[in-house]
């Protein structure tokens, strides 16, 4: 014999329509517990704080793209500037981000990397110590790049996927000349995403770029999970500033120095298209 249930505003309904709308309700409790308790379940965000950062000097060219990259995949962004005299901080602000000044900054009349006032690697350190309560995780890239990936949710989902990891490494390509021609002899690997709290500092011995250490000596890179390409990688565009820029950063020596129109022509085979373009 068919049973019915007296539903307020509804009337009278089956008790197998009763039974499956509780069923409904059931799950879809259970489902905002699993997302309130940080469990992944279809498209939900696992339920932590990743906090991107980054130090600039003089990035107006490409802070905002920065930052906008930054917040597209995390849940912030600082910015801590180190001097800059071209409207960094208020660009920085303009796109969205945490501006924090570095103190003290790096003086402006410090252009050598040997120099110790430069010392990029205590003040990076000076800014991991500023992120402390910021979140659970870090995400570190320089202010002239940009994460590319195509799932806006890919560090949630990496960290989701791979409980048992604490650190992920990401291929970079250094643009060269033009933002769709890379070096292909100037790809490297950097661990740019991080548990904070697990004891991760930059190395000072090695100016300009200190590489990121653990406290207890261990090789952050055997520690590390290294993410391919399809899934995230990051475009460096300090090197597309053109010509200028090459011989700026390489000195005079021609076997290093290419012009735009150089590499457009494809006369150096270390320069390559980027592979998603078309």
């Amino acid at each position: 014999m068919q049973m019915w249930i007296f539903s307020w505003g509804r009337g009278e309904i089956s008790e197998a329509r009763a039974e499956q709308e509780y069923r409904e309700r059931r799950k879809l409790y259970e489902r905002m517990r699993d997302q309130a308790q940080g469990k992944i379940e279809g498209e939900v965000r696992v339920h932590m704080r990743i906090q991107a950062y980054c130090m600039a000097y003089d990035e107006a060219d490409w802070i905002a793209r920065y930052v906008k990259s930054a917040l597209k995949y995390c849940d912030g962004c600082i910015v801590f500037d180190n001097g800059s005299a071209d409207g960094t901080p208020d660009i920085a602000m303009d796109a969205g981000a945490e501006v924090v000044m570095v103190d003290p900054p790096q003086p402006r009349d410090c252009k050598d990397y040997n120099d110790p006032r430069f010392g990029h690697g205590w003040r990076r350190n000076w800014c991991i110590d500023r992120l402390k309560d910021k979140g659970d995780w870090i995400f570190n890239m320089d202010a002239d790049e940009e994460l590319i990936a195509p799932d806006s949710r890919i560090l949630y989902k990496l960290i989701a996927e791979n409980p048992n990891k604490n650190v992920f490494s990401f291929n970079t390509y250094e643009l060269w000349g033009d933002e769709d021609l890379y070096r292909i002899d100037h790809k490297h690997t950097s661990p740019w995403l991080w548990k904070n709290g697990i004891g991760i500092r930059y190395s000072t011995t090695t100016p300009p770029h200190e590489p990121l250490v653990f406290d207890d000596g261990k090789n952050i890179y055997d520690q590390s999970l290294h993410i391919l390409e399809d899934k995230a990688k990051i475009l460096h565009y300090h090197y597309t500033r053109g010509w200028k820029a090459l011989r700026h950063h390489w000195g005079t020596e021609e076997n290093r120095i290419r012009s735009v129109e150089e590499l457009r022509k494809g006369s150096d085979p270390k320069i390559k298209r980027l592979p998603w373009l078309p």
